[in-house]
């Protein structure tokens, strides 16, 4: 089957898709699928009208859990197995029977009591971090063959273009920090993440306009991605950041105030001025911000279908651009024709299992619970490993000038 993988990116895209429509109706049928006696089916079961559509999205995401991570074990013989052709068809063909797997492993989750799935919600929360750092990886291989793309069909006027998305991309991201500020820094003393962030994206910028092979649009496209991942950090538990951040403080014996005007408490004295800066400001913050969450998730899952899964666009630079790894062109399927596979299947499979289980995590909702705590401080460190990541793949040529990376790029 040619171009394989970007079936499996468009099944996951499909789910996602039906998590958001399932959502709604969920919450609408609720009254009527979770009546009375029915409120003890496993699909009911300690689920509320607001929690219903929360724990299918849990199920959708444990579904393609299982689905690739059962593909990464049985493609992880392609490698060494040269010359069997059923581990490689286990990966490009052999639809009649995945997609029958995908529908069962579905029917079962509705078995499965809701409780359950606070067991999958840790293997969330904890894979969260690797997939993370993963996003940043591929969005950087993303946004440097956008910026070569662009050079090579718009020769003269590339560099206009480029600077002109680059400024539009950081508008946005600092447009995320107004708005959030207004929800959070005045509500509580989270500053010092919003200042982490911003010296982050300073950090990023600075390195990439300095460095010969960084690049101006590379480094705006993962701005506005960890502009989003700290605000994420914030949003989903800021009483947690409140109380650490004081308690750092007091040790120095300096307290943050918290400030008397909090849009998420409305104490206006119009009606109107409540309602817009309290509930409808904060709805539609969080309806873009889930959507956003979505966008980074398709971007990455999308990236997976050609990337070379590494950090060899980076090394390389817009300078040496990297070959585009091979497709699915299926030409290995046939032991005579001597052809290698073109990429790792289960290189592939590892990425799509990190990014079925960060489902929950992209649409903010691991907000709460028992390990509410886990996720904001997660979030923050794989935004900090991802960065280092990428910066060490831009500077990594210039500091070690005797090694040759990927691309030919000796300096």
């Amino acid at each position: 089957m040619i171009y394989a993988r970007f079936i499996y990116a468009g099944l996951l895209i499909i789910a996602l898709a039906w998590v958001l429509v399932a959502d709604f109706l969920l919450d609408k049928l609720y009254p009527y699928i979770c009546w009375e006696i029915l409120s003890w089916l496993p699909w009911c079961l300690y689920s509320t009208k607001n929690s219903i559509g929360y724990f299918h999205l849990l199920k959708v995401s444990m579904i393609f859990f299982v689905f690739h991570l059962l593909l990464l074990l049985l493609t992880l013989p392609a490698d060494f197995a040269k010359g069997v052709t059923l581990f490689k068809n286990i990966h490009r063909r052999l639809w009649w029977v995945k997609l029958p797997v995908l529908a069962v492993l579905y029917a079962l989750t509705l078995l499965i009591p809701n409780p359950v799935y606070v067991a999958y919600m840790i293997v969330a929360l904890v894979l969260s971090v690797p997939f993370i750092a993963a996003q940043v990886v591929l969005l950087t291989e993303f946004a440097v063959r956008t910026n070569n793309a662009v050079v090579r069909r718009i020769p003269q006027g590339s560099g206009l273009l480029l600077l002109a998305l680059s400024v539009g991309l950081l508008a946005i991201a600092g447009l995320q920090y107004v708005i959030t500020g207004t929800l959070y820094f005045f509500c509580f003393p989270v500053w010092p993440l919003y200042l982490v962030g911003f010296i982050l994206v300073t950090v990023i910028v600075i390195f990439s306009i300095a460095i010969e092979r960084g690049s101006l649009f590379v480094a705006a496209v993962l701005s506005l991605f960890f502009t989003f991942m700290v605000v994420l950090a914030i949003e989903s538990n800021s009483e947690f950041w409140s109380s650490w951040i004081n308690d750092v403080f007091s040790f120095f014996g300096f307290v943050l105030p918290r400030m008397s005007y909090c849009p998420l408490e409305p104490h206006f004295s119009s009606y109107w001025a409540d309602f817009f800066l309290g509930s409808v400001f904060s709805l539609v913050f969080k309806l873009v911000h889930s959507i956003w969450g979505g966008v980074f998730l398709i971007t990455a899952v999308l990236m997976s279908c050609f990337s070379s899964f590494g950090l060899a666009p980076t090394f390389a630079g817009v300078d040496n651009p990297p070959p585009v790894s091979g497709f699915d062109s299926g030409n290995d399927d046939d032991k005579e024709s001597g052809a290698d596979i073109t990429y790792h299947y289960w290189q592939f499979h590892a990425l799509m299992t990190l990014a079925s289980a960060a489902i929950p995590v992209a649409f903010g909702t691991l907000s709460s619970g028992l390990f509410s705590w886990y996720l904001p401080v997660s979030i923050i460190a794989a935004v900090l490993i991802g960065a280092g990541l990428y910066l060490w793949g831009l500077a990594a040529p210039s500091i070690l000038r005797n090694r040759r990376f990927y691309g030919g790029v000796r300096l």
